[in-house]
């Protein structure tokens, strides 16, 4: 009798992989942050005989990945698989899942930049309002790079010609003030004093004379003529026009109208011998003392005879 013996054949085996990938993306599908992947790997064995499978594994298990943080971008869509853990089989199909991130909004800032022009006298006081600009500037600052843009509808800061006074001349000038500058973001408020001096009086001197001449009654000169005189002057306030006097009046002096051997004063205006008030607009004063010739007898034996003037 013969006996035949049978090799049972070996089980047919197969070993599978199973992947799960999670990518993240920005709201336009960009790669934000490398591929999250895991794996299991599990066997499968078929007998030979009967057919039945069997399975073996040392992870079955497709971990989860918690979100990573992204500066300047917050989670928008989160599939669940993406951040839990997964039990599969040796039939489980791979797993591509994602999560997809909004980008933050930037960081804005609006800054004011303002320029300003002063006008004044030498003294600071005020001459005219202010003249004032100002520059509006956005910055933007990116969520996610913190590039910064700037963005303005009017980055100009304009100047005006320095505005003209009566009166005054410019001796503090900044062509800075009257010209246009272009603004930046980290540019600072700026300000410019334009300093006026007051122009000078116009002034005029009038020197104003007293004269009294001393004649005979044919008009010689028997004394030296008596002068007096006074000076004013006039000023004209050259911003408001307003007239000033110095001295506001003045005095013509006098002199005792002179005696002359010889003569008798036939004629003298009370003025003369007076002081007088004047001011700016009196004109000056001539005046004339007039002399009579005395006439002198002498006895002369018999009758008087005149000498001199035959009128006495």
């Amino acid at each position: 009798m013969t006996t035949v013996y049978y090799i049972k054949d070996a089980p047919r085996v197969t070993t599978k992989t199973i992947t799960k990938t999670v990518h993240y993306y920005d709201m336009d599908m960009n790669e934000l942050a490398p591929d999250f992947t895991d794996t299991a790997v599990i066997t499968q064995s078929i007998d030979a005989a009967t057919g039945e499978a069997t399975y073996t594994t040392t992870d079955d298990i497709l971990a989860g990945n918690p979100n990573p943080a992204i500066k300047g971008y917050t989670v928008y869509i989160e599939w669940e698989d993406a951040t839990t853990d997964q039990k599969v089989t040796f039939d489980s199909k791979d797993i591509d899942t994602y999560t997809a991130y909004l980008k933050d909004a930037p960081t804005k800032t609006t800054k004011t930049i303002t320029k300003t022009v002063h006008y004044v006298d030498a003294d600071g006081n005020q001459l005219a309002p202010d003249f004032t600009d100002t520059a509006v500037i956005t910055k933007s600052v990116d969520a996610a790079t913190d590039q910064a843009t700037f963005s303005s509808k009017d980055d100009q800061l304009a100047g005006q010609a320095n505005p003209t006074f009566k009166g005054y001349t410019v001796i503090q000038n900044d062509p800075e003030a009257a010209a246009t500058q272009t603004a930046t973001f980290d540019a600072n408020d700026v300000a410019y004093t334009i300093v006026y001096a007051k122009d000078e009086a116009k002034t005029t001197t009038k020197t104003i004379t007293k004269t009294v001449h001393y004649v005979d009654e044919a008009g010689n000169q028997v004394a030296p003529d008596f002068t007096d005189t006074v000076t004013i002057t006039e000023s004209t306030d050259p911003v408001t026009g307003a007239v000033s006097y110095s001295p506001e009046f003045a005095t013509l002096g006098f002199q005792v109208t002179p005696t002359i051997t010889g003569y008798t004063v036939v004629n003298a205006p009370a003025e003369v011998s007076v002081t007088q008030t004047v001011s700016y607009d009196t004109a000056s004063q001539t005046y004339t003392v007039t002399y009579k010739k005395r006439c002198i007898r002498h006895y002369n034996d018999a009758k008087w005879k005149r000498w001199g003037n035959n009128n006495a």
